[in-house]
């Protein structure tokens, strides 16, 4: 079972999702809605690293195949 949505609360994050597929894109994000967490979210490498240098979150999750620039490469870049 799931923590409730105040998990967010006492454990703050801001929280970039980059992940180009759809399916495990919602399935992430759902997640983290449950647990109570807004989520800034890229579909590319490049978009993940615009949307890092821009807000700077506190958690990044990384998918390693990504168009236009891979994870490994985003994070370099990060």
């Amino acid at each position: 079972s799931l923590p409730g949505n105040d998990f967010a609360q006492t454990n703050p994050l801001e929280i970039l999702v980059a992940e180009d597929d759809p399916v495990n894109r919602k399935l992430i994000v759902r997640f983290l809605r449950r647990l109570g967490y807004h989520t800034h979210i890229a579909t590319t490498g490049a978009e993940a690293v615009a949307i890092f240098a821009k807000h700077r979150p506190t958690c990044v999750l990384m998918d390693l195949h990504m168009p236009e620039m891979d994870g490994i490469e985003a994070t370099r870049q990060m």
